[in-house]
C-alpha cells in the first residue's frame, strides 16, 4: 500500500543526502523545467538527444544535492520562522519587481504556474543567496573572494563530506559531484 502512495504522489526518493530523501516529484519537475527552458531558449529540441537529456538530469540531481546541503546549513544558522520570512521577502521582492506579463512568460518559458515557479525556481535561488550572504559575513573580508566564489568553495567542501546515495539508475555520486554512468 505504501508503494502505491509513493508512486502516485511522486514522493519516493531518487537520492538521499545525509540520509534525508529527495523526492522523485521534485526531481521530475526540475528536470521538465530545465528541458522546457532549453527547448524554448535554444531554438532546439531535445527530443531524441539522449546525451543532452542525460546531462540535464545529471545536473539536476547534483543541484538537488546542493539545495539539500544549503537547506541543512541554513537550518543550523537561522531559526525556521525567520528563515521562512527572509525567503518569502526575497521571493516577493522578485515578483513585485517583475513586469506585468511575467506570469505569461514564465508559463511559456518554463511551463510553470507562478506558484510553481516560486517553489521550484525562486525558493532554491533565494536560499542560495541567503547562505551566500551569511558566508560572506562570516568571511569578513579575510579572503577577498567574490560572493559566488565563497559559496562555490563552501559547496566543494560540503559535497566532499556529504553522504549521498543515488537510487536512479544511470547516475553515481563520486564525492565531488554527480556523474552519469
Amino acid at each position: 500500500m505504501a508503494g502505491i502512495y509513493f508512486a502516485a504522489t511522486g514522493s519516493y526518493p531518487v537520492e538521499f543526502v545525509n540520509w534525508q530523501p529527495v523526492p522523485y516529484g521534485t526531481y521530475n519537475i526540475d528536470s521538465e523545467v530545465a528541458i522546457n527552458y532549453y527547448n524554448k531558449t535554444s531554438n532546439g529540441n531535445l527530443a531524441g538527444n539522449d546525451k543532452a537529456i542525460m546531462e540535464i538530469r545529471r545536473a539536476i540531481l547534483e543541484s538537488l544535492v546542493e539545495d539539500r546541503l544549503i537547506e541543512f546549513e541554513l537550518q543550523k544558522r537561522i531559526k525556521t520562522d525567520d528563515l521562512r520570512a527572509i525567503i518569502n521577502d526575497k521571493i516577493n521582492s522578485v515578483v513585485r519587481d517583475s513586469g506585468a506579463d511575467t506570469e505569461k512568460q514564465i508559463r511559456e518559458t518554463y511551463g510553470l504556474s507562478m506558484a510553481d515557479f516560486k517553489e521550484y525556481v525562486l525558493r532554491p535561488q533565494a536560499k542560495r543567496e541567503i547562505l551566500e550572504a551569511r558566508l560572506l559575513l562570516d568571511d569578513n573580508g579575510k579572503t577577498l573572494v567574490s560572493s559566488g566564489d565563497v559559496l562555490a568553495k563552501w559547496l566543494i567542501k560540503e559535497k566532499a563530506a556529504a553522504n549521498v546515495v543515488v537510487l536512479l539508475p544511470g547516475f553515481l555520486w563520486e564525492g565531488k559531484g554527480m556523474v552519469a554512468n
